[in-house]
């Protein structure tokens, strides 16, 4: 058979179910399409996701601060002083003690035997930002301020998750949680965490009030910069600029030319 003869029949049988052949060709058409476009978006997805994790890699920094005997390594001031840094966008410094984990936390101080009230949570100490730090977010409330901190208060924030397990939905009438035997009350509760994603099932109180827990020295500290800011630190800083030039009287006086023959001549 010729090839004049195969195309004959190919259009003959084309035209013979005209409806059939165009379903065919449209199905076709549909099923590449489909793939094409899967493919696209989840190669789209996946270097999103993996450009966010490059960026989360480069720019988090950890510290981990060892135990010192007498005094810390790290005080609980210095972190003011790390923030001003250029290059680093927010920083801060947490304290964590085999004291303050798994602690008996309960939202009441009633014995409901119906239900378990009392969770094993951590209990530990942070800076002002940790919020920023952690790269999370306040679902509800706030965090507590230098204020609290100065003061001492006893408020303390929780994770989203502990929120869930203390049953503490609510922050309109200031619940309480109860640390042992000391209540505290819930200002915030904290999410949406990038970075130190157990914060969510810890319990979170200012230095001043964590101390009774044995969380009294910083053990870690959380850093976040901007993308390059690693080499921004470390170019040199601007050249002082020179002080002004100052016009005196030696700048602008003329030394006395040297006496002539002539005038030797009339001193002698």
């Amino acid at each position: 058979m010729h090839v004049r003869d195969l195309i004959g029949e190919s259009v003959a049988g084309m035209l013979a179910r005209p409806v059939r052949s165009a379903l065919t060709t449209l199905g076709t058409v549909l099923g590449i399409t489909t793939l094409v476009v899967t493919l696209g978006v989840a190669a789209t997805a996946g270097n999103q996701i993996v450009g966010r994790f490059d960026e989360l890699v480069a720019t988090a920094i950890t510290v981990e601060v060892p135990e010192q005997e007498f005094e810390p390594l790290v005080e609980w001031t210095a972190i003011d002083r790390l923030t001003r840094l250029r290059g680093v966008e927010s920083a801060a410094a947490v304290a964590e003690s085999d004291d303050g984990s798994n602690l008996s936390v309960r939202s009441n101080d009633i014995v409901d035997p119906s239900r378990v009230t009392t969770q094993s949570l951590t209990v530990l100490a942070a800076t002002t930002g940790l919020p920023e730090a952690a790269r999370g977010r306040m679902l509800q409330g706030r965090f507590y301020d230098t204020g609290h901190v100065r003061r001492g208060d006893r408020v303390a924030v929780i994770g989203d998750q502990a929120a869930r397990a203390l049953g503490v939905t609510r922050l309109d009438r200031s619940p309480a949680i109860f640390i042992g035997r000391h209540a505290y009350t819930v200002i915030g509760i904290m999410g949406d965490l990038r970075r130190e994603r157990n914060l969510s099932t810890a319990v979170i109180v200012p230095p001043t009030a964590g101390r009774q827990f044995g969380l009294r020295d910083v053990t870690r500290v959380l850093v976040n910069t901007t993308l390059g800011g690693r080499r921004a630190d470390r170019r040199p800083g601007p050249p002082p600029r020179s002080a002004p030039a100052t016009r005196t009287c030696c700048t602008w006086s003329r030394r006395p030319a040297p006496p002539g023959p002539a005038t030797r001549r009339r001193t002698t």
